[in-house]
């Protein structure tokens, strides 16, 4: 009897985890090349490419990001975290850093914002759109 309970618990947490899965494809607009560009502090516009695709049977988003003419590069992998109900991004750099995002929709715009930051007695969230 035991075992029979156990199975069918865990049926039903496989199946509710299912019910709840979002639209996977809530950030495809985000997949393929892009050129970015900004005004650094000197008021200089910079560019670089950024490389989005899907991988691991297209569930994460993997990030490719190249400042080639100021040696910056970035990576990122972005996937919706079943245990979590929610959207999880990884970024490191070539500066040593390291964000953990969590996206959502704002507005009914897709963003990641990291979780709220003490530095220097401010709070600082940081977020992408």
């Amino acid at each position: 009897m035991k075992k029979h309970l156990f199975l069918i618990g865990v049926l039903w947490l496989s199946l509710s985890i299912h019910a709840q899965e979002p639209d996977l494809n809530t950030f495809d607009f985000w997949v393929g090349h892009w050129e970015a560009t900004w005004k650094n502090e000197n008021g200089k516009v910079e560019k670089a490419e950024n490389k989005i695709d899907r991988i691991l049977d297209g569930k994460v988003i993997q990030e490719h990001f190249q400042d080639a003419s100021n040696g910056y590069f970035g990576r990122s992998f972005s996937v919706y975290n079943t245990a979590t109900s929610e959207w999880n991004q990884a970024y490191v750099d070539t500066n040593g850093i390291y964000f953990h995002f969590i996206g959502s929709i704002e507005n009914g715009d897709p963003v990641f914002k990291t979780l709220p930051l003490k530095k220097d007695g401010k709070i600082i969230v940081f977020k992408m759109v």
